[in-house]
């Protein structure tokens, strides 16, 4: 095989496979249960994180790295909840396999 395209190949897969979900394009989404299965994987990110400072009182121990990536999750939850408003499928979402586990982590963390 050609050197250059194995390294393409390579490349490709490697960019294309380890999409951080903070990351997501959203824009490849078009059903209401693929925006619930980006917000499950995100809820679960979420919740790490906020399991990790579970007993911090002071937001100040938090490292850097965590409190960006917290933010960036939520901007994507925010993203994801502004689509489902705008395409008005806030009751066709409580079909999907995820919403029951996405509402239970809803309630648990108290948002």
């Amino acid at each position: 095989m050609n050197l250059k395209l194995v390294l393409s190949l390579f490349i490709f897969f490697f960019i294309s496979c380890d999409v951080s979900v903070e990351n997501k394009n959203l824009k490849n989404l078009t059903k209401p249960c693929d925006f619930i299965d980006v917000k499950m994987e995100i809820f679960k990110q979420i919740n790490v994180i906020y399991n990790k400072y579970l007993d911090v009182d002071n937001y100040k121990e938090v490292e850097m790295v965590d409190f960006s990536k917290l933010m960036k999750l939520w901007q994507k939850n925010d993203e994801i909840d502004f689509q489902i408003g705008l395409n008005h499928w806030e009751e066709s979402i409580k079909n999907c396999t995820n919403y029951q586990k996405v509402d239970s982590l809803k309630k648990k963390m108290n948002i």
